[in-house]
């Protein structure tokens, strides 16, 4: 660590400071009128670094770095890594591990702890993801390659037609759930983004949905309106006049929070006889009815705001559909009687 000399006579050192959350090692300017103090300052920065990431223990280190970290992560990730300190750190042994000492060892006791406590394996990926986030945040260099448990190889379920009309009729007089069902099973919008659409997003005449935005609940009971998380889900989608029939001419389409949409829904689909789907199922339900009427991969993707066609095809295909079921009888009815 050597200090270089500048045009204007002072001396520099550039030093590292902390990973930020996109994981790009950020450096800190250090200038002095002589290299022995640029030097010895950048000396001391790292005595300061190393003390703060290797005192304490992993609970306060998480704390600490959420509070640091806060203004540059969006509010659902906030929120998210707050649960997770909240849940699966502080609770746990592992929490209270020393970070001067940790090993490998401690975070898969700590793996293995949420395991017993009936955590789902994209849990678990999710908590350690938070705390690995936090410790390289702090420069931490260790690498610990722990072994998570595997995800079940689950299918997404696909609402069918008879079912989408059964919470559509449970709800009939309830304007808002109804604008946001077809909102979801007819548009694939998330909660997030049914929520913070207005009137103004509408356009009537070209049957249109503009989504650039999104609401987030947060823990105290505040809401924020933010731009969506990524520039695939700021989209225009093109929708039947079935959808907006359902929506309000002025302020918001819908006048309920996200968490009341999903309550709501789930104590329908209870007292339905209905194979019990949450919510964001009837974007699943939107993705397999496009692609049975021969909507192209590309549009459904754009519609529904993914950001790849992978999720997407992992709902159409790990699932046979009411409406796949009834093209694929139409293929196999010509089959018998042709051949």
């Amino acid at each position: 660590m050597k200090a270089r000399k500048l045009a204007s006579g002072k001396w520099n050192v550039q030093v590292f400071d902390y990973i930020d959350v996109n994981g790009k090692r950020i450096r800190k300017s250090i200038t002095a009128e002589t290299k022995e103090q640029a030097e010895y300052l950048a000396s001391k920065h790292n005595l300061e670094r190393s003390n703060d990431s290797g005192s304490g223990i992993v609970s306060d280190m998480v704390s600490r770095a959420i509070r640091e970290k806060a203004s540059a992560l969006a509010p659902s990730t906030l929120q998210g890594y707050k649960k997770v300190l909240k849940n699966n750190i502080e609770p746990s042994p592992f929490g209270k591990v020393k970070l001067a000492s940790i090993r490998t060892k401690d975070v898969q006791a700590w793996v293995s702890w949420m395991v017993g406590k009936g955590y789902s394996p994209k849990s678990i990926k999710n908590a350690v993801g938070v705390f690995t986030s936090c410790y390289q945040f702090y420069g931490g260099e260790r690498l610990f390659r722990v072994k998570l448990p595997q995800a079940s190889a689950k299918r997404k379920h696909v609402p069918s037609i008879s079912d989408v009309q059964a919470v559509l009729n449970y709800f009939a007089n309830d304007k808002d759930m109804t604008a946001a069902i077809r909102l979801a099973a007819f548009a694939s919008l998330r909660r997030g983004e049914i929520c913070a659409l207005t009137a103004k997003d509408v356009d009537r005449k070209k049957l249109t949905v503009t989504v650039n935005k999104s609401l987030t609940e947060l823990d105290d009971g505040g809401v924020i309106i933010k731009a969506p998380k990524t520039a695939s889900s700021i989209r225009v989608i093109p929708v039947s006049q079935f959808v907006i029939d359902a929506l309000t001419e002025k302020g918001k389409c819908v006048n309920i929070m996200p968490h009341q949409v999903t309550n709501r829904f789930m104590l329908a689909v209870k007292r339905l006889p209905v194979e019990p789907f949450s919510f964001h199922d009837l974007r699943h339900f939107y993705a397999s009815l496009a692609h049975n009427k021969g909507v192209s991969d590309i549009t459904i993707q754009a519609n529904a705001g993914w950001s790849s066609a992978a999720t997407m095809k992992t709902i159409y295909w790990g699932e046979i559909s009411e409406e796949a079921r009834m093209q694929a009888d139409k293929l196999n009815n010509y089959i018998d009687a042709t051949f």
